[in-house]
């Protein structure tokens, strides 16, 4: 006997059914054949046995999990949901964090007008194994104080010894200040730096010594940085900040940024998308998870083939969770493609979050499928419940695909109903590969 000559033209169009199928009608076939009754089953009162309470415990174990994953994405109870990263769009300007928990989608734009620097001072150079400098006094004056020290050259061989020694004084103090002895092609020279940076970091170095080396001279002035900030969609404008830092606050919710040098760059507060990532990836393992150890205990109960017809139907489009990278591999399983993914969440961030979080998305058509399995009673589960026999799985027929179910089969697999027909010729080639 053949059933519906056109089976496999029409199934080819949509594999992704046809894997619905394929799985669904392996575990109902493994109950007894596509010609065969229900039969009848255990009366109610039975005591479940080992195995039994073992296959129960880990089915609500899989069931926790995968409602769980869902509300993990979904923000419910205890878990915090899709949180929220900070980003900048030009990382050598600057580099942004977030000290505290984001809660707000937003963007500034940050023009780095000055960095922050601290003081340094660099003598002139001398030849470093002679013996000309002729020590002295030096003052030097920070924030922390007014320091003297006095140099004299009868204690040192030649001039290297004589800025070493000084060098070594200096990084003794609690000045503020580090000096440096600098050697290039025989010649050295000192340098003194704030060890902070701001306007307030500055210093002033005087003295006999001072003079002699040039040391008194400032190379670089301490300053604090400039910027602005301008928040989108804010009526005040660019708004103009100094910091003694060059780590300065951008906004609100502890958004950080570390400035990098003069320019514009984009600090954007939204979603963390590797973090998303992540968690997407979970609810897809514990779905795969939950479904493959349903496949493996199919022959229990009717409780396991109507949670496994339950959730072989998608809550969204196969081709809208192709746009978000999401798909389905050889075996049936779902996996995500994380560069794909990415690649979504820069061109349209709303849409991906929609389909996986949003109502009637991702997370919640898993999450619902979860809580039905857990209403599921063990009874069901394990075929300790009796019923009609007479009805057989679809109520109409006692046979699994008898004529009586052929037009109700129509939009069994499928929560949307729109492969309705190509779910009726994938049957038939499951009917056909079973005769």
């Amino acid at each position: 006997m053949v059933i519906n000559s056109m089976n496999l033209t029409n199934a080819v169009l949509s594999g992704y059914n046809m894997i619905n199928q394929v799985r669904l009608a392996g575990a109902l076939m493994s109950q007894g054949g596509s010609d065969s009754s229900v039969s009848a089953v255990t009366k109610p009162g039975a005591v479940l046995s080992n195995e039994d309470n073992v296959f129960l415990k880990e089915y609500q174990n899989h069931m926790n999990t995968l409602k769980q994953a869902a509300a993990d994405l979904l923000g419910e109870g205890s878990a915090s949901g899709v949180k929220l990263g900070v980003t900048s769009s030009d990382a050598s300007v600057l580099e942004a964090t977030a000290k505290s928990t984001l809660r707000q989608k937003v963007s500034y734009e940050v023009n780095v007008q000055r960095l922050a620097s601290g003081q340094v001072n660099t003598s002139a150079q001398v030849d470093a194994n002679v013996k000309t400098l002729q020590g002295g006094s030096l003052t030097l004056t920070t924030s922390k104080g007014t320091f003297q020290m006095q140099l004299d050259p009868s204690e040192a061989e030649n001039n290297q010894e004589l800025f070493e020694a000084l060098a070594e004084e200096i990084n003794q103090l609690d000045a503020g200040v580090t000096a440096q002895v600098v050697e290039k092609d025989g010649k050295i020279s000192m340098s003194l730096s704030s060890v902070s940076t701001g306007e307030k970091s500055g210093f002033v170095v005087a003295g006999e010594f001072a003079a002699q080396t040039g040391l008194g001279n400032v190379s670089q002035k301490a300053q604090d940085a400039v910027y602005t900030v301008d928040k989108a969609g804010d009526s005040l404008g660019a708004l103009e900040y100094t910091s003694s830092s060059n780590q300065v606050s951008v906004g609100a919710y502890g958004i950080q940024a570390q400035l990098k040098q003069t320019g514009t760059a984009q600090v954007t507060v939204g979603t963390d998308v590797d973090q998303l990532a992540d968690q997407v990836e979970d609810l897809l393992d514990a779905y795969n998870s939950a479904y493959q150890f349903l496949d493996k205990n199919s022959d229990r109960g009717l409780g396991v083939l109507t949670q496994m017809k339950r959730m072989v139907q998608p809550p969204v489009s196969t081709r809208s969770l192709a746009v978000a990278g999401i798909y389905f591999t050889e075996d049936g399983n779902y996996a995500l493609d994380r560069t794909k993914f990415k690649e979504a969440m820069e061109k349209s961030p709303s849409l991906v979050e929609d389909l996986i979080t949003g109502t009637y998305g991702l997370a919640e058509g898993f999450q619902a499928d979860a809580e039905k399995g857990l209403e599921t009673s063990s009874a069901d589960l394990v075929n300790l419940s009796g019923y009609d026999t007479t009805g057989g799985l679809f109520g109409t027929t006692s046979s699994w695909f008898g004529p009586a179910t052929t037009m109700q089969m129509l939009n069994t697999y499928n929560r949307n109903g729109t492969y309705n027909m190509t779910n009726y010729y994938a049957v038939g080639i499951m009917l056909n590969m079973n005769i």
